[in-house]
């Protein structure tokens, strides 16, 4: 996704119910560009859609030619979301699809829980696989088990809520995972409350490229930096970011922290 594209992304994202962050929102929109630079071509998914915030982001990404889309929730089953992470509704995620993707024909909705999913009906080839379903340890880890089946060879998967402490089962789910079933993922990247995985084939790479020149330009609102920090035995970028504050209110900040330290001595 080009900046121009993402711009107008962020603009209309705050009309739209759900919860990603602008960071995390720029962070997708720069490793869609780093895979179309690369030629890299695939389906995109999403489990866990609720009214459509990241769904319409991935639908963006998405070349209709030659991509699909799939998207899972139970949407107005409620009695089916078991966590209760979030009440979704059909109707209002497709109005928000079509007003700001526009074509649906490359769009597959399953409503129901992503549990009742199984390969063969969403099948394989997704470049992009984006799991904020139910955060049971449970759920996660089947999320992660259809997701990397359905991976290819290229491609990312995006999990949400790892380090949010308001969900301890998402990253209960996710080192069973890296336990149960290992050398299928690695991670590449966290921030954003998202972490990033590949196949391990593709690991180096995608931490150089997301770490690499010119992706500060993608976080319009945020100063960032990059660091290299070791996750699951491997070298992976961790995305530091806070908001841009002009450079005399960061002095000011700074001599009135000095100055109640020293009253303190």
């Amino acid at each position: 996704m080009d900046l121009a594209k993402l711009n107008q992304y962020l603009a209309v994202r705050d009309t739209m119910g759900g919860w990603i962050t602008p960071g995390a929102a720029e962070l997708f929109a720069w490793v869609d560009r780093l895979q179309k630079e690369e030629g890299i071509v695939g389906n995109l998914f999403e489990i866990g859609v609720h009214h459509g915030k990241t769904s319409v982001l991935l639908g963006n990404f998405a070349d209709s030619t030659k991509e699909r889309m799939g998207v899972c929730d139970v949407f107005g089953l409620a009695e089916k979301n078991i966590t209760e992470s979030g009440h979704g509704d059909r109707e209002i995620f497709l109005n928000n699809f079509k007003s700001y993707v526009g074509d649906c024909s490359f769009l597959q909705v399953f409503e129901k829980r992503s549990a009742e999913l199984v390969l063969d009906e969403i099948g394989t080839g997704y470049r992009f696989f984006h799991i904020d379903g139910g955060h049971s340890a449970g759920e996660v880890f089947g999320d992660l088990c259809l997701a990397e089946s359905a991976l290819s060879e290229r491609g990312i998967i995006a999990v949400d809520d790892y380090f949010n402490g308001a969900w301890p089962g998402v990253s209960e789910g996710v080192c069973r995972f890296m336990f149960e079933r290992p050398a299928r993922l690695a991670p590449v990247a966290v921030g954003f409350n998202k972490v990033l995985f590949s196949r391990p084939s593709q690991q180096k790479w995608y931490v150089q490229q997301l770490s690499a020149p010119g992706w500060e330009h993608y976080f319009d609102g945020l100063d960032p930096s990059t660091k290299l920090r070791e996750f699951f035995g491997v070298e992976i970028a961790v995305y530091i970011a806070s908001p841009k504050v002009p450079i005399l209110d960061r002095i000011g900040y700074r001599f009135k922290s000095l100055v109640g330290r020293l009253r303190n001595l």
